[in-house]
């Protein structure tokens, strides 16, 4: 069975509402023939289910692409940063080279100045950049690990053994010339790795000394390793260059191709979108447009247009129609419900009272519990009525997780003044669901005064007393509460 629940008041020509409930039967013939052609079209979760598998689709292809931009993007940021830095480093290695030599050459060809001073100044320029990280074995280090080619790698170590034996020829030249001209203490000077002579070297005359350690940095060998590191530097570097700047294309490629295939997904689900808030607003949104002017009008709605679920809306409709007046008066409206909180309200409560005495076991005890929301006033004009709103179905809420339950009714009587009504609790029983309530409003957080009165029969019982019992004791509490304030 399917029910239709419709409610009509803004026309005053149609006040009513009824329930149509339609049978299908589980068999086949006639009968269900008659339901198949109200069910004709599509239903909106026929659109909508497709619909939404292919977004889902899209949607995900659309923020993988996202994903993989941002990834090759990062990646060739990354390749262009460890290029510059090997290119950097190799750079450093020619860089280095070329200063020793520079420095240990102006040594060795004047180390007196014209005054007959030791010329130190080169020496000190040496000894500095000796301490540098950048000799051969220093930058083959920093390769190690790298994604640089074999090539451009067997071309540094070609640069980093002539700088090598460059370097040795320097420290070998400039002891034969600190054993001419001896070097001042310095601690700077003495940091460089001066390596012993040979017994021959030392047996050798000043003048042949100087003449061999100038050979040592002006011959031929010496010519074509120094320029054996210029010439492998800039091939590596070369080669560095050329291999990242053809993985860069490679990269910005992919990076293009996603890029329009992204474009491609942000098309397709554009086009998806128009086309389902297309149907839907011919299906659905036209549909009840039509239907509410139809229903001001009094007239009955088109079963043969819309969706299915509103063809049998409307199919439900018309039949409402045609027994409208024979379900006048099936109408109630809850009365009984605070809409705001969802408790019971002011008139439930006053006829709960008024039923204390007549319609309840007057054997039974009977508590009221009157309640007031601390702080409302502030709150709203602090925070907004939104934020007062909040508070009282917290309030509410509160109160019914209580003094809710078969024994227990809970009431909203006023703007935030609550009450509950216990029917048949102890006294004990009442004093344990006071101390619960106490502690679950300080853990709430929510500030609530309360006072009750207590009656062990209701027979007998003069109502109106307790009611103002239990109202005198919770605003003698609520002035406490604002006075601790």
């Amino acid at each position: 069975m399917r029910c239709f629940s419709f409610a009509f008041a803004d026309n005053p020509r149609v006040e009513f509402a009824a329930q149509a409930c339609y049978m299908f039967p589980m068999v086949k013939g006639k009968n269900r023939n008659k339901d198949k052609s109200r069910r004709k079209g599509i239903s909106v979760f026929g659109l909508l289910i497709p619909s939404l598998a292919v977004l889902a689709v899209l949607h995900a292809s659309v923020v993988g692409l996202i994903f993989g931009i941002n990834h090759e993007s990062g990646a060739l940021s990354s390749l262009m940063q460890q290029s510059a830095g090997y290119v950097a480093d190799a750079t450093s290695l020619l860089a280095g080279s070329s200063l020793l030599s520079e420095t240990s050459t102006n040594f060795i060809l004047r180390p007196e100045t014209e005054d007959g001073e030791m010329n130190i100044s080169p020496l000190v320029a040496y000894s500095n950049e000796l301490q540098v990280k950048r000799r051969g074995d220093d930058i083959l280090e920093k390769f190690k690990g790298s994604h640089v080619s074999e090539k451009a790698l067997q071309r540094l170590q070609v640069a980093a053994s002539s700088a090598d034996y460059m370097i040795d020829s320097q420290l070998h030249s400039l002891a034969l010339i600190r054993d001419v001209y001896p070097f001042p203490a310095n601690p700077v000077l003495s940091s460089i790795p001066i390596p012993e002579l040979s017994v021959e070297e030392e047996a050798w005359g000043d003048e042949q000394k100087v003449d061999y350690a100038t050979d040592l940095v002006l011959n031929e060998k010496y010519a074509s390793n120094k320029q054996a590191v210029s010439v492998n530097v800039n091939a590596c570097v070369g080669l560095i260059q050329s291999e990242s700047g053809a993985k860069a294309a490679s990269a910005s490629a992919k990076v293009q191709l996603y890029r329009v295939l992204l474009w491609v997904g942000t098309f397709l689900i554009i086009t998806v979108l128009v086309i389902t808030f297309g149907m839907l607003a011919k299906g659905l949104i036209r549909p009840i447009a039509n239907a509410t002017k139809k229903i001001e009008a009094d007239e009955p709605l088109d079963e043969g247009k819309g969706f299915q679920e509103m063809r049998l809306l409307s199919n439900s409709y018309n039949g409402l129609l045609r027994r409208r007046d024979d379900l006048d008066g099936l109408l109630r409206i809850a009365a009984e419900k605070d809409v705001l909180t969802g408790l019971n309200n002011r008139y439930a409560y006053d006829e709960r009272v008024h039923s204390l005495d007549g319609t309840l076991d007057p054997s039974k005890s009977v508590a009221i519990a009157m309640f007031d929301v601390n702080y409302l006033k502030r709150t709203n004009d602090t925070l907004g009525h939104k934020a007062g709103d909040d508070l009282l179905r917290q309030a509410a809420s509160l109160i019914e997780s209580v003094f809710g339950g078969e024994e227990g009714t809970c009431y909203r009587i006023g703007g935030d003044e609550f009450a509950a009504i216990l029917i048949g609790k102890t006294r004990e029983e009442i004093k344990d669901l006071m101390e619960r309530f106490i502690k679950v409003q300080e853990d709430s957080g929510i500030s609530v005064s309360y006072g009750y009165s207590f009656a062990p029969t209701i027979k007998g019982t003069d109502v109106d007393d307790m009611l103002e019992s239990a109202d005198f004791s919770m605003y003698q509490q609520k002035a406490k509460v604002h006075k601790e304030d």
